[in-house]
């Protein structure tokens, strides 16, 4: 059947919409959007201790009490008011999950053949503290002075996984042009002292595009400020 001259046909957004407006003050009801078109959205870097080497000094203390250990509460706090938003909408078919991030690379001009042993005990480090009685509660405005939760995230420990990044995007076996003195110490400090953080949106209905792990910016950063850290005291 046919439609008046200037008739308004509305399209299946029209739709959506309306019950979306008309159920506006429907508290049941909640909308969530994904931040990005991608499946996996940053929440936060922690950053360990460079006198970790040779077994200086210990990840689960370096989490809260060393050098970056103020930085490291309120990036937990930032991670756990993401989570709380996030983990809980797990279905059947859809599975957030919190993957803590410890880097990597197969590439031959590189050292870091596999993560690093403190690396990896850091972030161990911060799953423990994420899942404990006494970690930070997530805020909406992280401050320094943080107050415990006695659940945090202990409900989805199961969603949360240290996991090991390989940031080799070729042939393990391919050697790039030889890296400046700088970079050098900025690798090392990425690949060993730390942690980054994101919650990937597993929708098990579609094809897993292996979308690649990049460090963060904000992992970067705490590199440089590492390399610089560990060239004062060397001085």
């Amino acid at each position: 059947m046919g439609h008046s001259p200037g008739e308004f046909i509305p399209s299946p957004l029209d739709v959506i919409g309306k019950i979306l407006y008309n159920n506006r003050n429907i508290t049941q009801f909640t909308h969530k959007k994904q931040g990005s078109a991608f499946n996996q959205q940053y929440v936060g870097t922690v950053a360990g201790n460079p006198g970790g080497i040779g077994n200086l000094t210990v990840p689960s203390d370096d989490l809260i009490n060393g050098p970056y250990g103020a930085a490291n509460k309120a990036s937990i706090e930032k991670i756990i008011s993401a989570s709380l938003s996030s983990l809980p909408t797990a279905s059947d078919n859809f599975q957030p999950k919190l993957e803590l991030r410890v880097f990597y690379n197969t590439n031959g001009a590189y050292k870091y053949r596999s993560a690093s042993t403190y690396a990896t005990g850091l972030a161990n480090a911060l799953k423990s503290h994420l899942t404990s009685a006494s970690a930070s509660t997530g805020a909406t405005s992280p401050s320094l002075n943080t107050s415990t939760n006695t659940t945090a995230l202990s409900t989805f420990a199961s969603q949360i996984e240290v996991t090991s990044v390989n940031s080799n995007v070729g042939d393990a076996g391919s050697k790039p042009e030889p890296q400046s003195e700088p970079q050098k110490l900025i690798d090392n400090a990425l690949y060993n002292y730390v942690v980054d953080c994101w919650i990937v949106f597993h929708n098990t209905d579609v094809t897993d595009l292996r979308e690649f792990r990049a460090p963060s910016t904000q992992a970067y950063s705490y590199a440089r400020q590492i390399t610089q850290q560990t060239q004062t005291i060397s001085t």
